[in-house]
């Protein structure tokens, strides 16, 4: 999801919660009813600080995407355009005056090492070349965050919520001193707290389609008493039955101590069996 990567986060440690993940999955849920491409937030993609897809890009890209369609598949539209339009873009940054500066202060030493044994037709092609091989860890990155939907601002739109969230507080007549999960604390800068990471990373899985788990039949959990309800709902949504089929399992390892409620009666070993459909009607 590369929230690390695309938002400067500044964690604040703390062992209270603003709202609980019941509270929060409710808040998630209303705010995603009839979302569209058009009405998320998104980030440029750049290197060195220019950019290879601009808010233009995807302003154009929105107008476009068929909106009748689930949210999941309108950003695997955009994605598809993104990813055939990025080595056009990228061999535009090969040469741009950003990418030809870095050239410049590289000693000729260094240029004929990366370019030994290359033939290149044009300028256009060694700058390629070139580009590629200079910058091949940034491309890299560039082209992960295309793949995995990084294009769309998590942390952004989650930050919009948050003053439903102090009004939901204020409804339960909550008088802790939690700290809000994420809050703007200077240009790009989010404060945030576990309980906001957790939160963005179940958003995260709702909004943008998923890796496809589709050689996984089962996943383990140990210790489940310790595993909040939102990062249930984050494995959840990293199994959906639409793609996977509800027969699936999430076995269970837990202390039979602890307060744990689902549907299968336990065994007294405190190991069960977690179906998907018990662990989607927990979180509705």
């Amino acid at each position: 999801m590369y929230l690390h990567k695309t938002t400067t986060l500044s964690q604040v440690p703390t062992r209270k919660v603003y709202l609980t993940d019941s509270e929060w999955i409710a808040l998630v849920h209303r705010n995603l009813q009839g979302l569209t491409a058009k009405d998320l937030p998104y980030r440029a993609i750049g290197i060195k600080g220019q950019a290879v897809f601009t808010m233009k890009d995807y302003e154009k890209l929105t107008e476009n995407v068929n909106v009748t369609l689930p949210l999941h598949q309108q950003l695997t539209q955009m994605q598809t355009v993104l990813e055939r339009t990025l080595k056009r873009r990228l061999n535009k940054f090969f040469m741009s005056e950003k990418a030809k500066a870095v050239y410049e202060s590289m000693n000729a030493m260094q240029i004929e090492v990366l370019m030994k044994d290359v033939e290149t037709k044009s300028e256009a092609e060694y700058f390629q070349v070139l580009g590629q091989k200079v910058f091949e860890k940034e491309v890299l990155e560039v082209t992960q965050q295309v793949e995995m939907f990084a294009f769309v601002d998590i942390a952004y739109l989650v930050q919009q919520w948050m003053p439903q969230a102090k009004a939901r507080r204020q409804e339960l007549e909550k008088m802790d001193n939690a700290p809000i999960p994420l809050k703007k604390i200077e240009g790009s800068r989010l404060q945030v707290t576990a309980e906001g990471i957790r939160l963005l990373q179940y958003v995260a899985t709702r909004v943008t389609p998923v890796r496809d788990y589709v050689g996984y039949s089962h996943l383990f959990i140990d210790e489940v008493q310790d595993v909040s309800l939102l990062w249930l709902g984050t494995l959840s949504n990293l199994f959906p039955c639409e793609i996977h089929g509800c027969w699936r399992h999430l076995p269970v390892v837990y202390d039979v101590f602890y307060d744990f409620h689902i549907r299968s009666a336990p065994s007294r070993t405190g190991r069960t069996r977690l179906s998907k459909s018990d662990l989607d009607e927990s979180l509705t």
